[in-house]
């Protein structure tokens, strides 16, 4: 056997050298054409609308869940709705609790006005804070 200064076997050198890869060829184990090639990421607007649909619905699940446990489950859904409106309301125009508090908020005035002419029509002073009842727009 032929050896080296050393005393490590050349044979041995040589072995370590040489990588089995350089010698086989791999086949390719996929089948690409037996398979529909199909995306599983969700588009921008449907993730965003998931997301949104995701947000106002899981307060309400969990807001029914601990009614259950206390025995109330028009409690927790309350509470439940609460939190699911403080959530949406922080989605900026796509809220659909603003739409809602804006289409309130008009009705409100609407009612206010309509009672502080019914007082003034009965003779009374009518309160301030009817007559100066508007809705804003920075708010909603």
């Amino acid at each position: 056997m032929l050896m080296e200064k050393d005393g490590e076997p050349v044979a041995q050198k040589v072995t370590d050298l040489i990588e089995l890869d350089d010698f086989i060829e791999h086949k390719d184990q996929t089948h690409h054409d037996r398979y529909a090639q199909q995306s599983h990421e969700l588009s921008n607007d449907a993730s965003e609308a998931t997301s949104r649909a995701l947000i106002r619905v899981v307060p309400l699940v969990y807001g029914a869940l601990l009614g259950g446990l206390a025995n109330s489950i028009l409690l927790g859904l309350l509470a439940g709705l609460m939190f699911s409106m403080a959530f949406d309301l922080k989605m900026g125009e796509k809220s659909m609790t603003r739409v809602l508090l804006r289409g309130l908020c008009q009705a409100i005035a609407k009612v206010a006005y309509l009672l502080e002419r019914l007082i003034c029509l009965l003779g009374l002073a009518a309160p301030a804070a009817l007559r100066d009842m508007h809705c804003r727009r920075r708010w909603l």
